[in-house]
């Protein structure tokens, strides 16, 4: 039987229990079922057998997210924002009253939360009753939004990254350099950041084939400028591109990734002002944070884009491209992953959908086809000098550009080469000694891919 178990699945533990003493077996090499290693030991009650068979089951469960559930992390002490007031200090104030006063995340005292489980409770109740009850799509085509300009500099503070960027090597700049596109907001630029208000019209919302009842923390949004300081702008306006934040909508698990719509915000405005010089090529012109008042319900905070009108990364967008040109595009994401690096920014949230296929039709003698990178909500940054917090952008960014079977690795690995020095990926205990080998291998022994 338990051959037949490791043939099926090498990984898996067996436990065996006679509610006296228990054995746990598992191979030693997943390609040697000769090779058993067990451990053997008594079991007092059907307390500790319970506990054990749990913690077996339990982790595979949480693996495919078969369930979910909230964590309070009781060993974090140390709380750097909000006040520390004791939980008896703070009353409960009665549901119908959280539910109609309280619009985001950063309504809650988070170290309450963390503190009292009588408003932890209290907190997930409203989640539960704003998913529920309200609808994440509260703009339409054809809504005028006020907004109030620059109004997110004013109420919260901004992120102050502790790395300055590091311009990168020319080629890498050169590469974004010879696809530079104009400003389409060039003309009233100045005008929209000396203002105090602006009024836009949505014409429609990005993204369109997902259910409009879903919900989701940001809605992107293309949107036309109509006005500045209630003065009418002459046709035609540019065409923007908004994107509104709801922390109503937005997953939360547990503490450790607690997330406000401020947080979304601030990781956006950094990224765009440390790779201002990438603006227009690598990454869409940014116009600012500011206040959208909307036509029903709270005001929500929203970054103001160029509209960059290119299909993200899918079979079909790459299957359109000469294979020239997906070169082109895959030289040019390895670039933009290196200015990433070079300026200490790890992008927390790759997919397919964070890659724009842009095609330039104004350079017959240079390259036509280039990527660009949109949504650093969950961008971070260094902020003091010892801050671990990249991730593995390079391969990720490769699994992004293959998608469903866009690019194959055999195309992209020789492109991206090898990694740079200091690209961060993971290892267990056992690999510490090969770790600066492993950085001399090509990015395809890191893909899973090698069958050699």
């Amino acid at each position: 039987m338990m051959k037949s178990i490791w043939k099926s699945d090498p990984g898996t533990r067996v436990v065996a229990c006679d509610l006296d003493n228990l054995v746990t077996l598992r191979l030693q090499h997943e390609t040697d079922i000769r090779e058993i290693i067990y451990s053997h030991g008594p079991m007092p009650d059907l307390v500790h057998t319970r506990v054990i068979l749990a913690g077996f089951m339990i982790f595979p469960i949480i693996a495919t997210r078969y369930i979910w559930w909230s964590i309070r992390d009781e060993d974090e002490v140390d709380y750097r924002i909000g006040p520390l007031l004791p939980p008896e200090h703070t009353p409960l104030l009665p549901d119908n009253v959280i539910f109609t006063r309280y619009c985001c995340h950063s309504d809650f005292d988070y170290p309450l939360l963390h503190r009292s489980k009588e408003h932890w409770a209290q907190f997930r109740r409203w989640k539960t009753h704003m998913i529920e009850t309200v609808v994440s799509q509260s703009v339409f085509a054809g809504d005028v939004l006020l907004g109030t300009t620059n109004r997110f500099a004013q109420r919260n503070p901004l992120l102050q990254p502790y790395y300055p960027a590091i311009l990168p090597p020319r080629p890498t700049m050169q590469t974004f350099e010879n696809c530079h596109r104009p400003d389409p907001l060039r003309q009233f630029s100045l005008r929209l950041t000396q203002s105090s208000s602006f009024t836009v019209r949505i014409l429609r919302e990005l993204a369109e084939s997902q259910d409009v009842t879903s919900s989701r923390p940001c809605r992107t949004y293309v949107c036309q400028l109509l006005s500045i300081d209630n003065h009418p702008l002459s046709d035609p306006t540019p065409v923007l591109c908004l994107k509104l934040y709801d922390d109503r909508f937005l997953q939360f698990r547990h503490f450790q990734k607690w997330h406000t719509a401020e947080d979304l915000v601030r990781n956006e405005i950094a990224v765009y002002q440390k790779l201002d010089f990438m603006q227009g090529s690598l990454l869409p012109y940014f116009y600012g944070a500011h206040l959208f008042t909307m036509p029903s319900g709270p005001a929500l905070y929203g970054i103001l884009m160029e509209y960059v009108d290119a299909p993200t990364v899918s079979k079909e967008s790459v299957e359109a491209l000469s294979e020239d040109e997906q070169l082109q595009l895959i030289q040019s994401t390895r670039h933009g992953v290196r200015i990433l690096q070079y300026a200490d920014i790890s992008q927390h949230d790759w997919h397919e959908h964070q890659i724009l296929v842009h095609r330039r039709k104004d350079t017959p003698n240079q390259a036509v086809v280039h990527c660009v990178f949109i949504d650093f909500a969950l961008c971070t940054q260094s902020v003091t000098d010892c801050d671990p917090h990249q991730g593995d952008d390079l391969i990720e960014s490769v699994y992004s550009i293959m998608g469903y079977d866009t690019l194959s690795h055999e195309r992209i690995a020789p492109i991206y080469g090898r990694r740079e020095v200091w690209d961060r990926f993971s290892t267990g205990p056992t690999d510490y000694e090969d770790i600066y080998y492993r950085r001399d291998e090509p990015i395809i022994s890191f893909l899973g891919l090698n069958k050699d």
